[in-house]
């Protein structure tokens, strides 16, 4: 299962260094500085710039948010431009809206490649997040995922554009994306990777952000996208498990440990191997949030 623990992605747009400064300082587990919708275009040259020098100047601290940098997509002819000036700053990872094409993917890695060896870094070391957000995309979501090889490091989820493309109306419930919401998760899961979803617009809602955050986590999503500070202990809250079932997943794998048999009886329950899996997802996000050690 995925190592990587991505409760809360917070955008930040690529033309505004003091919100980018300020997003460095704040708790979102992943902060991504955008180069795509939060930019008009003819703001794109500057704002790579400015990306470019706020991660120059502001090497990662421990504890501190990662990084990484969403560009345009790859049907624009804006993406080779950012990768251009952003890889001179070696920016851990990048993230690709509108991720539907898998051959137009695969050719992506391997450009990335040759800027990574312009800029000296190892080939394949620059890790891809995947928007899914187009028709399309939802249904070759999986196969998008095994075009960029190792390099994947998880899937996202966007609702919106997918439904300006499929002609879907949004509703509070999100009922009219649940079909899609479940399939990239699943290829998610399937990939191996983190899934992140879907953006929830009104950040002066929190309980209604918080209850959306709940349902992705029961849909298999590990984390969830921020546009504002306001919204990250909301989302980290809904994705980080209560003190009671970290208690429970360490009682569970401390007696899995005396145990000779593949399944066992503990606290009234037969436990087989995908139990004992479930607890070790939970205690590995609880030690992410410093709850378990």
């Amino acid at each position: 299962m995925p190592v990587e623990i991505r409760r809360s992605v917070l955008f930040t747009p690529g033309d505004q260094e003091k919100r980018m400064l300020k997003a460095l300082t704040l708790p979102a587990d992943m902060v991504c500085f955008d180069l795509e919708d939060a930019v008009a275009p003819e703001g794109k040259e500057a704002a790579r710039q400015l990306v470019r020098q706020v991660l120059d100047a502001n090497p990662p601290v421990p504890g501190g948010p990662d990084r990484c940098v969403r560009i345009n997509a790859l049907s624009s002819d804006e993406w080779r431009s950012d990768l251009a000036v952003v890889m001179d700053a070696r920016p851990p990872a990048l993230m690709i809206p509108k991720a539907d094409d898998p051959v137009t993917l695969a050719r992506l890695s391997q450009e990335l490649a040759e800027e990574e060896a312009r800029v000296g870094l190892h080939p394949g070391s620059t890790r891809l997040y995947l928007i899914v957000e187009t028709a399309l995309g939802v249904l070759r979501a999986l196969d998008a995922g095994i075009a960029v090889g190792q390099r994947l490091a998880g899937l996202l989820f966007g609702a919106e554009d997918l439904a300006a493309d499929a002609g879907l109306v949004r509703t509070p419930s999100s009922v009219e994306v649940l079909y899609a919401r479940s399939h990239v998760a699943l290829a998610a899961a399937a990939l191996d990777v983190p899934c992140i979803d879907q953006v929830y617009a009104n950040f002066q809602d929190p309980a209604g952000l918080e209850q959306e955050a709940r349902q992705a986590r029961t849909l298999g999503y590990t984390g969830k996208m921020a546009i504002h500070p306001d919204q990250i202990a909301p989302i980290h809250r809904a994705f980080t498990p209560t003190q009671a079932e970290v208690d429970h997943a360490l009682r569970l794998l401390a007696a899995a440990q005396k145990e000779t048999h593949g399944a066992f009886r503990f606290e009234g329950r037969m436990i087989d191997e995908p139990l004992l899996e479930q607890a070790r997802r939970v205690v590995r996000v609880a030690r992410r949030a410093g709850m378990a050690h």
